[in-house]
Protein backbone atom coordinates (compact mmCIF):
# COMPACT_ATOMS: atom_id res chain seq x y z
CA UNK A 1 0.00 0.00 0.00
CA UNK A 2 1.49 3.14 -0.84
CA UNK A 3 1.76 5.65 1.90
CA UNK A 4 0.50 9.81 0.93
CA UNK A 5 1.88 12.64 3.13
CA UNK A 6 -0.09 14.18 5.37
CA UNK A 7 -1.58 17.48 4.37
CA UNK A 8 0.76 20.50 5.16
CA UNK A 9 3.80 18.68 4.26
CA UNK A 10 5.76 18.37 0.95
CA UNK A 11 8.60 16.39 -0.30
CA UNK A 12 11.88 17.93 -0.80
CA UNK A 13 13.67 17.43 -3.95
CA UNK A 14 17.17 15.44 -3.05
CA UNK A 15 20.24 17.74 -3.28
CA UNK A 16 22.30 16.76 -5.69
CA UNK A 17 25.94 15.67 -3.60
CA UNK A 18 28.17 18.65 -4.17
CA UNK A 19 32.13 18.16 -5.47
CA UNK A 20 34.61 17.89 -2.41
CA UNK A 21 37.71 19.76 -2.53
CA UNK A 22 39.68 17.11 -3.78
CA UNK A 23 37.83 16.18 -6.48
CA UNK A 24 37.91 19.74 -7.65
CA UNK A 25 40.09 20.14 -10.91
CA UNK A 26 42.97 22.28 -9.90
CA UNK A 27 44.49 25.40 -12.61
CA UNK A 28 48.01 24.70 -12.69
CA UNK A 29 49.03 28.71 -13.40
CA UNK A 30 51.19 28.56 -16.78
CA UNK A 31 54.59 30.16 -16.46
CA UNK A 32 55.51 33.45 -18.42
CA UNK A 33 57.49 30.76 -21.10
CA UNK A 34 54.81 28.85 -21.67
CA UNK A 35 52.17 31.70 -22.57
CA UNK A 36 54.85 33.35 -25.03
CA UNK A 37 55.22 30.19 -26.79
CA UNK A 38 58.55 29.27 -25.56
CA UNK A 39 59.51 25.20 -25.31
CA UNK A 40 61.20 24.89 -22.01
CA UNK A 41 61.25 21.26 -21.48
CA UNK A 42 62.76 18.37 -23.67
CA UNK A 43 60.17 16.81 -26.33
CA UNK A 44 60.46 13.29 -27.58
CA UNK A 45 59.55 14.60 -30.96
CA UNK A 46 62.98 14.80 -33.75
CA UNK A 47 63.90 18.58 -34.43
CA UNK A 48 63.00 18.85 -38.09
CA UNK A 49 65.31 20.95 -40.45
CA UNK A 50 63.55 24.07 -41.02
CA UNK A 51 61.73 24.27 -37.86
CA UNK A 52 62.93 26.61 -35.24
CA UNK A 53 65.23 25.31 -32.44
CA UNK A 54 63.94 24.68 -29.01
CA UNK A 55 64.88 27.33 -26.65
CA UNK A 56 65.82 24.85 -23.99
CA UNK A 57 68.84 23.58 -26.24
CA UNK A 58 70.20 27.35 -27.35
CA UNK A 59 70.76 27.56 -23.72
CA UNK A 60 72.21 24.47 -22.52
CA UNK A 61 75.62 25.37 -20.67
CA UNK A 62 78.74 23.89 -22.39
CA UNK A 63 82.00 24.17 -21.03
CA UNK A 64 84.59 25.00 -23.39
CA UNK A 65 87.83 25.00 -23.33
CA UNK A 66 89.99 28.42 -22.49
CA UNK A 67 93.83 29.79 -23.69
CA UNK A 68 94.41 29.98 -19.87
CA UNK A 69 93.53 27.37 -18.47
CA UNK A 70 90.38 29.03 -16.60
CA UNK A 71 86.94 26.41 -16.24
CA UNK A 72 83.91 28.43 -18.17
CA UNK A 73 80.69 27.52 -20.04
CA UNK A 74 79.12 28.72 -23.20
CA UNK A 75 75.87 28.38 -24.93
CA UNK A 76 74.63 28.63 -28.40
CA UNK A 77 72.64 31.17 -27.84
CA UNK A 78 75.45 33.04 -27.05
CA UNK A 79 77.26 32.02 -29.84
CA UNK A 80 74.52 33.07 -32.14
CA UNK A 81 74.28 36.25 -30.80
CA UNK A 82 78.33 37.03 -31.42
CA UNK A 83 78.01 35.73 -35.20
CA UNK A 84 76.44 37.58 -37.96
CA UNK A 85 74.75 34.67 -39.85
CA UNK A 86 74.79 31.90 -37.82
CA UNK A 87 76.73 28.91 -36.49
CA UNK A 88 78.13 25.61 -37.96
CA UNK A 89 78.89 22.91 -35.30
CA UNK A 90 81.02 19.91 -36.18
CA UNK A 91 80.06 16.88 -34.17
CA UNK A 92 82.92 14.65 -33.33
CA UNK A 93 82.64 10.91 -32.94
CA UNK A 94 83.65 9.57 -29.81
CA UNK A 95 86.03 6.18 -30.35
CA UNK A 96 89.36 7.04 -29.99
CA UNK A 97 92.04 10.09 -29.88
CA UNK A 98 93.36 9.43 -33.26
CA UNK A 99 89.97 9.04 -34.77
CA UNK A 100 89.02 12.45 -33.19
CA UNK A 101 92.90 14.15 -34.41
CA UNK A 102 91.66 12.83 -37.92
CA UNK A 103 87.68 14.25 -38.22
CA UNK A 104 89.31 17.44 -36.25
CA UNK A 105 91.67 17.75 -39.38
CA UNK A 106 89.19 17.62 -42.18
CA UNK A 107 86.35 19.32 -40.26
CA UNK A 108 87.96 22.73 -38.14
CA UNK A 109 89.16 24.36 -41.28
CA UNK A 110 86.34 26.99 -41.10
CA UNK A 111 83.96 28.32 -43.92
CA UNK A 112 84.52 27.75 -47.17
CA UNK A 113 82.99 30.57 -48.41
CA UNK A 114 82.55 33.65 -47.46
CA UNK A 115 80.29 33.42 -44.92
CA UNK A 116 80.24 35.13 -41.33
CA UNK A 117 79.52 32.75 -38.88
CA UNK A 118 80.67 31.09 -35.62
CA UNK A 119 82.61 27.38 -36.51
CA UNK A 120 82.86 25.36 -33.15
CA UNK A 121 82.86 21.67 -32.31
CA UNK A 122 80.98 19.46 -30.22
CA UNK A 123 82.38 16.25 -28.22
CA UNK A 124 82.26 14.30 -25.82
CA UNK A 125 85.11 14.74 -24.59
CA UNK A 126 86.38 16.77 -21.37
CA UNK A 127 87.65 20.40 -22.38
CA UNK A 128 91.42 19.17 -21.38
CA UNK A 129 91.35 16.75 -24.30
CA UNK A 130 90.60 20.01 -26.79
CA UNK A 131 92.93 22.09 -24.69
CA UNK A 132 95.58 19.87 -25.96
CA UNK A 133 94.65 19.48 -29.60
CA UNK A 134 94.12 23.06 -29.99
CA UNK A 135 97.30 23.81 -28.77
CA UNK A 136 98.87 21.69 -31.41
CA UNK A 137 97.16 23.31 -34.31
CA UNK A 138 97.07 26.50 -36.14
CA UNK A 139 93.58 27.53 -36.39
CA UNK A 140 94.07 28.62 -32.18
CA UNK A 141 96.34 31.54 -33.48
CA UNK A 142 93.95 32.95 -35.82
CA UNK A 143 91.69 36.07 -35.33
CA UNK A 144 88.59 34.23 -34.24
CA UNK A 145 90.28 30.97 -32.85
CA UNK A 146 88.52 28.30 -33.01
CA UNK A 147 86.37 26.65 -30.17
CA UNK A 148 85.38 23.13 -28.67
CA UNK A 149 82.48 22.76 -26.68
CA UNK A 150 82.12 19.59 -24.70
CA UNK A 151 78.80 17.28 -23.95
CA UNK A 152 79.77 14.56 -21.97
CA UNK A 153 76.15 14.06 -20.51
CA UNK A 154 74.91 14.70 -24.09
CA UNK A 155 72.34 16.86 -23.01
CA UNK A 156 72.51 18.24 -26.23
CA UNK A 157 73.82 15.70 -28.65
CA UNK A 158 71.27 13.33 -27.54
CA UNK A 159 67.90 15.64 -28.96
CA UNK A 160 70.27 16.62 -31.90
CA UNK A 161 70.27 12.98 -33.27
CA UNK A 162 73.61 12.24 -33.06
CA UNK A 163 73.52 9.70 -29.55
CA UNK A 164 73.69 5.89 -31.10
CA UNK A 165 70.66 4.02 -29.76
CA UNK A 166 71.58 1.64 -26.45
CA UNK A 167 72.83 -1.90 -28.35
CA UNK A 168 70.47 -4.72 -27.56
CA UNK A 169 72.34 -7.80 -28.58
CA UNK A 170 76.10 -8.76 -28.23
CA UNK A 171 76.11 -8.25 -31.84
CA UNK A 172 75.60 -4.89 -32.15
CA UNK A 173 77.68 -3.88 -28.53
CA UNK A 174 80.73 -5.39 -30.71
CA UNK A 175 79.57 -3.14 -33.78
CA UNK A 176 78.98 0.32 -30.99
CA UNK A 177 82.61 0.01 -29.65
CA UNK A 178 83.76 0.14 -33.40
CA UNK A 179 81.56 2.67 -34.38
CA UNK A 180 81.27 4.43 -31.27
CA UNK A 181 78.55 5.83 -29.19
CA UNK A 182 78.26 9.41 -31.26
CA UNK A 183 77.56 9.96 -34.74
CA UNK A 184 80.62 12.29 -36.77
CA UNK A 185 78.62 14.78 -38.45
CA UNK A 186 77.55 18.80 -38.05
CA UNK A 187 74.02 21.30 -38.15
CA UNK A 188 74.00 24.40 -38.63
CA UNK A 189 71.60 27.04 -36.81
CA UNK A 190 71.15 30.17 -38.39
CA UNK A 191 70.54 33.88 -36.95
CA UNK A 192 66.81 33.66 -36.30
CA UNK A 193 67.49 30.02 -34.60
CA UNK A 194 66.17 27.80 -37.65
CA UNK A 195 68.01 24.57 -38.01
CA UNK A 196 69.42 25.57 -41.88
CA UNK A 197 70.93 21.99 -42.05
CA UNK A 198 71.99 19.16 -40.06
CA UNK A 199 73.47 15.63 -41.28
CA UNK A 200 75.84 12.75 -39.76
CA UNK A 201 77.52 9.71 -41.21
CA UNK A 202 80.76 8.94 -42.18
CA UNK A 203 83.66 11.72 -42.55
CA UNK A 204 84.03 11.78 -46.77
CA UNK A 205 80.62 12.14 -46.44
CA UNK A 206 80.25 14.89 -44.09
CA UNK A 207 82.78 17.10 -45.33
CA UNK A 208 81.09 16.85 -48.87
CA UNK A 209 77.69 17.58 -46.98
CA UNK A 210 79.23 20.24 -45.38
CA UNK A 211 80.28 21.93 -48.47
CA UNK A 212 77.19 21.54 -50.01
CA UNK A 213 75.36 23.15 -47.11
CA UNK A 214 77.63 26.16 -47.32
CA UNK A 215 76.67 27.01 -50.59
CA UNK A 216 73.10 26.66 -49.95
CA UNK A 217 73.39 29.14 -47.09
CA UNK A 218 75.64 31.36 -48.95
CA UNK A 219 73.00 31.77 -51.53
CA UNK A 220 70.42 32.54 -49.42
CA UNK A 221 69.86 36.11 -48.34
CA UNK A 222 70.64 37.28 -44.83
CA UNK A 223 68.98 40.08 -42.58
CA UNK A 224 65.25 39.46 -44.24
CA UNK A 225 65.95 40.25 -47.30
CA UNK A 226 69.35 42.10 -47.62
CA UNK A 227 72.00 40.96 -49.93
CA UNK A 228 75.34 39.73 -48.71
CA UNK A 229 77.69 42.98 -49.22
CA UNK A 230 80.92 40.50 -49.65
Amino acid sequence: MQLRPRTGQTTQPAQQAQPSASTKRTKTPRTQAQQSGETQEPSNQPLKVGHPMPNYLLHIQLPVQSEDGTKRKTTLQQLLNRSVEGIVVCVYSHISKKVLESEFERLSGGPALRLKVAWVGLSTYPPSVHAALLGESEFQKGEKPYRMLSDPATKLLQPMGFVRPRPRSKTWSTRMRKLGSIRCGFFIITKDKRLFARKMGKLDNIVEELLTAQIRLYAQPINGGVKRPW
